[in-house]
């Protein structure tokens, strides 16, 4: 049944919904940034479990439900490389879910896998060292196993979330509104000229680039991509020569598949609305981490050095200009 609105069950998704969001935009100040640039950085890493993905899965799992897609007695299933799989965790926990899984690479962080396993998850990892087409392929499987075990207590559900479409974005494009709010009202700022974003499964890009460029039609979004496994950049360089490591397990997890980007469709279909893809390599966002921590008191994880150490790079090339990025997760995350 759907949800009826003002019952119970809808009281508590809004109580969960207001843990979640409302993360504060840093402006980079202790580390010179050249020419005159300004960066600022959304503090995403704040939330519950440490990602923007908590904003998420709450609402996901509300439309979900809500359109009789799933309900409180099934069996949910669900793949990550480990920061969606946490807040996937934590929203199935808070909501009252009976039974949810999480298929993981064996080669994730232990930090990532123990923090799901805590959250109530049952976990199943796919084979070190194939990441997101091991992991796949391995999902596959445990479906059918999961649905062929007598002793399951429920349905079996895919939420498949990054399939999904439209449905999938609007919580994530709740991060660029912030955004924008306080770039006006904090910081005066009313010209925002690039959006650096990593490249993954497409639904934090597609969710903030789209409302980001409503609100300033000029600006450039440039996504990045592990050097040694570049998909989308791939892509949009055909004749480019990958290198042998392509779709192995990386530093940037959760990006750069390096497998057939149609697997995520939001990020497929998107791709052509990137002013540009960048590649880096690793001691680059290795030393803006290291940077970051020591100058601006910021722990945070790979993919968002990477994100600093990108728009550092363009800032040398430019004048004048307002950078957007994303601290996705915090450091403890890739430990």
């Amino acid at each position: 049944m759907p949800i009826i609105r003002g019952s119970e069950r809808d009281k508590l998704y809004q109580r969960v919904a207001n843990c979640v969001g409302n993360t504060p935009l840093y402006k980079i100040h202790n580390i010179a940034v050249p020419n005159g640039c300004q960066i600022f950085c959304k503090e995403e890493h704040l939330n519950p479990t440490g990602s923007h993905y908590d904003r998420f899965w709450v609402d996901y799992l509300r439309y979900q439900e809500d359109t009789s897609r799933i309900s409180t007695t099934d069996t949910l299933i669900e793949t990550s490389t480990g920061n969606s799989g946490a807040s996937f965790a934590w929203a199935c926990r808070a909501l009252g879910f009976r039974e949810y899984h999480v298929v993981i690479p064996e080669d994730m962080p232990f930090s990532r896998i123990r923090q799901i396993e805590d959250l109530g998850a049952v976990v199943k990892t796919s084979p070190a060292g194939e990441y997101v087409d091991g992991l796949i392929r391995t999902f596959q499987g445990y479906c059918q196993t999961v649905r062929a075990n007598p002793n399951n207590r429920g349905p079996v559900k895919l939420p498949n979330h990054s399939r999904f479409g439209k449905a999938s974005l609007s919580s994530l494009a709740e991060i660029a509104e912030e955004s924008i709010h306080a770039l006006e009202h904090e910081y005066s700022v009313r010209r925002l000229d690039y959006f650096i974003t990593a490249l993954g499964n497409g639904l934090s890009t597609q969710g903030m680039g789209e409302k980001l460029k409503l609100k300033y039609p000029h600006i450039s979004l440039v996504g990045i991509e592990a050097a040694q496994s570049p998909t989308v950049y791939a892509k949009l360089h055909p004749d480019e020569k990958k290198p042998e490591t392509t779709g192995k397990t990386h530093g940037l997890l959760g990006t750069s598949p390096g497998i057939d980007p149609t697997i995520f469709p939001i990020m497929d279909g998107y791709s052509s609305e990137l002013t540009q893809v960048e590649l880096i390599d690793e001691q680059r966002w290795t030393n803006a981490g290291i940077q970051l921590a020591n100058q601006e008191g910021k722990l945070v994880g790979h993919t968002s050095a990477a994100a600093f150490c990108m728009a550092m790079e363009i800032a040398k090339k430019q004048k004048n200009k307002n950078f957007l990025i994303v601290f996705y997760d915090p450091a403890w995350k890739y430990l």
